[in-house]
This record gives structure tokens, C-alpha cells and sequence, in this order.
């Protein structure tokens, strides 16, 4: 009897090892996981910087079309006079 319970406890033993290990594995996933978020995130922000800038440049580039038509426009009543 007393061989048998010296033997389960092996057992025992051996399965909080693998469950100590699995949790650990686990606990590294999650980790691996925070990170991807954070890149993630990072990568949205830059993004969203970028657009912004994009956006920007956009709105210079019609502002001075804009500018231009203006221009074109004094320009050709000028020469009907």
C-alpha cells in the first residue's frame, strides 16, 4: 500500500511539473501577445500621424490650386480690358 502512494505521488509531482510548465508557456504567450498589441497600437499611431500629414498636404496642394484659379481668373479679366 505504502508503494503505491510513494508512486501516486510521483504522478502527482510529475503532473504539477507539467502544469507549472504549462502555465508558464502560457504566461509567455500572453506576453508575446502584449507585445503584438503594443506593436499593433504603435503601428496605428504612425498611421494616424501619417494620414494627418497627408491630409494636410492635400489641403495645401488645393489651397494653392485654389490660389491659382484666382489668379487665372484676375489674369483673364485683365486681358479683356
Amino acid at each position: 500500500m505504502a508503494d503505491v502512494f510513494i508512486e501516486a505521488f510521483g504522478v502527482i509531482n510529475e503532473a504539477s511539473e507539467i502544469f507549472a510548465k504549462g502555465v508558464y508557456v502560457f504566461n509567455k504567450g500572453s506576453g508575446i501577445i502584449d507585445e503584438g498589441v503594443e506593436t499593433f497600437n504603435k503601428g496605428s499611431d504612425i498611421i494616424g500621424e501619417d494620414a494627418e500629414a497627408f491630409n494636410k498636404g492635400f489641403y495645401v496642394i488645393a489651397k494653392g490650386v485654389d490660389r491659382m484659379d484666382k489668379t487665372k481668373t484676375l489674369s483673364n479679366k485683365a486681358q479683356n480690358y
